[in-house]
């Protein structure tokens, strides 16, 4: 219909699809059934799919699972379906209302939107302006005083700052050439979280991905850093030279809680994970807590050992010197799976994305 009345590549535009290699899902999907039969497959990971419960009968999905044929299976979904019941872990997946999507401002606005009613029932806002800010913003925070909106730009390493009174962009901060980058300026550095102290002097930003440290190795559980640049800021000034990076903190690897596997003699040793995928980032006291996925690549590779759920902390948020204290308070969220009750399925945070607390 929109053909006949013209409107292709004038109201209506159409997109390629985002399979990056298109199958046919009936096909492949027998393929993988003839290669669980044939014990080739040693590791099945069933990410969002129930297959148990919607593949063709004649595949027997569930028998094959049951079957022990494929050693380790994991299902990674939101709910615990039929497929679940018949893997070994299950990892929760994040739902629309706790996950970002993919419809972000491409052309780098943000929108203001006024709330007309709050009441949960009926809630209603209407957006009133944009503002052009950068390319892919990511994170907005309003500082506590009210006076400052700071949009964080990951694709272009800038953070803008907003004047919210007057609802105009007073400038913008750049990451990339600053301390915040250095040794090396060519880097993105993805900025992700925001956070503004109580005082409203400090503006703490996060480094999305963790590059490798000084004297460290790609590939290795001590190799790479995860960093958080800190931003005096001055919220009753309206020039951008007085929101600028002052100093970064370096977050450290730490020891993850789970034992290098199949070693009893010597005892196993420790392995380690570091900060990484730092999304967020939330002050609350004198602490600032930043989930994050964090990465442990030295070999052997283990479903529950190359990830992990990390909480790291900042102390010292309202101080001079702000500096990493994960090391005697940091969560590794998957020790909840470590030893779980009794009857009861191992769950691992999938995505740990941002962290909030009660009054």
């Amino acid at each position: 219909m929109n053909a006949e009345l013209g409107n292709v590549g004038k109201t209506v535009f159409y997109s390629d699809p985002v399979d990056a290699n298109p199958v046919n899902q009936t096909e492949s999907l027998k393929d993988l059934v003839a290669d669980m039969q044939a014990g080739k497959v040693d590791l099945l990971i069933i990410l969002g799919g129930n297959p148990v419960y919607d593949a063709p009968a004649d595949l027997n999905f569930a028998d094959l699972l049951k079957s022990g044929k494929v050693p380790v299976r994991a299902h990674h979904g939101l709910y615990q379906d039929e497929t679940a019941e018949l893997c070994q872990w299950h990892v929760p997946a994040t739902h629309e209302l706790e996950s970002w999507g993919d419809a972000r401002a491409y052309d780098g606005t943000v929108s203001i939107i006024q709330i007309t009613n709050a009441t949960f029932a009926s809630f209603g806002a209407n957006v009133i302006a944009t503002l052009t800010t950068g390319a892919e913003p990511w994170n907005i925070v309003c500082s506590p005083d009210g006076l400052r909106v700071f949009v964080a730009n990951s694709g272009q390493d800038t953070i803008t700052v907003i004047n919210a009174t007057t609802r105009t962009i007073i400038g913008h901060a750049d990451l990339r050439n600053s301390i915040a980058n250095d040794p090396d300026r060519n880097r993105h550095f993805q900025p992700r979280g925001l956070a503004v102290n109580s005082d409203n002097s400090k503006l703490y930003v996060t480094r999305f991905l963790s590059f490798t440290k000084s004297g460290g190795r790609q590939a290795d559980d001590n190799g790479r850093e995860g960093l958080v640049a800190v931003l005096d800021i001055n919220t009753s000034s309206s020039s951008i030279a007085d929101y600028k990076v002052a100093r970064t903190i370096s977050l450290a690897p730490q020891i993850s809680g789970f034992k290098f596997p199949g070693l009893t003699n010597p005892p196993a040793p420790d392995t380690v994970a570091f900060p990484n995928q730092l999304q967020s980032i939330v002050v609350r006291g004198e602490s600032a807590y930043l989930p994050n996925i964090a990465a442990s690549p030295t070999g052997p590779l283990r479903f529950n050992l190359d990830t992990h759920a990390f909480v790291n902390v900042i102390d010292g948020a309202n101080s001079t010197s702000p500096l990493d204290g994960s090391t005697n308070k940091f969560l590794n969220l998957h020790q909840g799976a470590a030893d779980p009750e009794p009857g009861k399925t191992k769950l691992f945070f999938a995505n740990p994305w941002s962290i909030a607390f009660t009054t």
